[in-house]
């Protein structure tokens, strides 16, 4: 058998189990490359368009995603999609898995989303620290802050001081000959 038939066939019996139906979920992903409009549009009239159902179900597609790249655990998705669509708890777990086939791998985007999370409440504890006059945890809160934000990393904070100390190798010469020279005593 085919090593790209294998793969394929694992995708699909992994999209069966995860209960994606990838044929289902086209339609938004060629919405997402422009290849699908929204509503019909009369300057391309033989463009497909979204039904009315298709546009409900991307909306809560893409407010899952959101939810997900700002940080928030699965759980908490689930329970807002809930809470904000009127929908059952089986049924918010199905967007989440959908909107992951969508979307793509979350857990790098989770990863920088909870770290913006933690920098944002880092800072907020830091501004109410210095409005109590607590200098000292203020000054702790946003030092990890911007420790977070990758400010004190060293590859991060800006030049290497090393590139400076190293001289130029530049000649200013009007005659080919002697710049000739210097470039093959340069490669001795």
């Amino acid at each position: 058998m085919p090593k790209s038939k294998k793969n394929g066939t694992s995708i699909r019996r992994m999209s069966r189990q995860l209960g994606v139906n990838t044929d289902k979920l086209s339609v938004y992903l060629q919405y997402l490359n422009d290849e699908v409009a929204w509503e019909p549009d009369p300057e391309q009239p033989r463009k497909p368009c979204l039904t009315a159902t298709q546009q409900d179900m991307f909306l809560k597609y893409s407010f899952a995603w959101g939810m997900v790249s700002i940080g928030r655990t699965d759980e908490m998705v689930r329970s807002s999609l809930e809470k904000q669509f009127g929908i059952k708890e089986g049924m918010a777990r199905v967007i989440i898995d959908e909107s992951y086939h969508i979307y793509g791998n979350a857990r790098e985007v989770h990863k920088k989303g909870k770290t913006r999370a933690a920098v944002l409440y880092l800072e907020m504890l830091s501004n109410l620290a210095r409005a109590d006059k607590d200098y000292k945890t203020a000054k702790e809160a946003w030092v990890e802050a911007k420790r977070l934000e990758g400010l004190y990393r060293e590859d991060a904070a800006g030049f290497d001081p090393e590139d400076f100390m190293v001289k130029p190798n530049i000649v200013f010469v009007n005659n080919v000959n002697i710049l000739k020279q210097q470039q093959r005593d340069d490669d001795e």
